[in-house]
């Protein structure tokens, strides 16, 4: 249920866990956002990464090179305030190109 501002505390729906290890926790933040995000990226063992941003149809709209996280916690900033208002999707991939998690992300202008 959506309510005034976006404000959903609990509300697990921006994340899609698809093969994510138990030991890694992935978080994204602000949500909806109007210029930078935060990717953070917690665990015990250090990967590598890939991200990837889509329109809500599949299209490309960023690629980003290879993030290391070197174990514990790791935060990486992933620039949108080109990008004009509208929903996305963030795809992170592990080393051997396996989605790991998926975000859905609203870009919005003030």
């Amino acid at each position: 249920m959506l309510t005034q501002g976006f404000q959903q505390p609990d509300d697990k729906s921006n994340g899609i866990n698809e093969l994510l290890p138990s030991n890694v926790k992935v978080s994204l933040y602000p949500n909806p956002t109007t210029d930078m995000l935060v990717l953070e990226i917690n665990g015990d063992h250090p990967e590598s990464y890939s991200v990837e941003l889509t329109d809500m149809l599949g299209r490309r709209v960023n690629v980003y090179t290879t993030l290391h996280q070197q174990g514990g916690s790791s935060n990486f900033l992933i620039d949108m305030h080109t990008l004009p208002a509208a929903m996305y999707i963030l795809h992170l991939y592990a080393e051997g190109g396996t989605v790991n998690h998926s975000f859905k992300i609203s870009k919005i202008n003030y």
